[in-house]
């Protein structure tokens, strides 16, 4: 649904520290989950290094390493566990593959949180 792809995106951004002027985070709080992560901290001063006049900062591609860190905080933060290593792997190929096809990170993040929201540890209530 639109409200639910504009919370993901909402997310998305948050996660990826605002660097993207495209989209500005909506200050209400998305259920009890409370602030997002940002995105790692190494992650976010490569990104901000790479900023160049007339390039959105998310364009910048991430490598291995920062995608597992990155996909870790948010699993974490969302379904409040460690990710698999199958969840990881398919993270990262995802993240990689969209990347060669040159998408902007703020896509390609709002993509990984919605698998996150759909998945059926996020929907299983006890």
């Amino acid at each position: 649904s639109p409200m639910v792809e504009e919370i993901c995106r909402d997310m998305a951004s948050e996660l990826l520290g605002d660097l993207s002027a495209e989209s500005e985070p909506k200050s209400r709080p998305i259920a009890s989950r409370g602030r997002y992560p940002r995105l790692s901290a190494r992650a976010s001063r490569w990104l901000q290094a790479r900023r160049q006049p007339g390039r959105q900062p998310t364009d910048t591609k991430l490598s291995r390493s920062d995608i597992q860190e990155t996909f870790e905080q948010l699993t974490q933060r969302v379904l409040s566990r460690e990710p698999l290593p199958a969840e990881v792997t398919a993270t990262v190929r995802y993240v990689q593959g969209q990347q060669r096809q040159d998408e902007k990170q703020l896509d390609i993040w709002t993509g990984v949180v919605r698998s996150l929201f759909s998945s059926a540890d996020f929907r299983f209530l006890r």
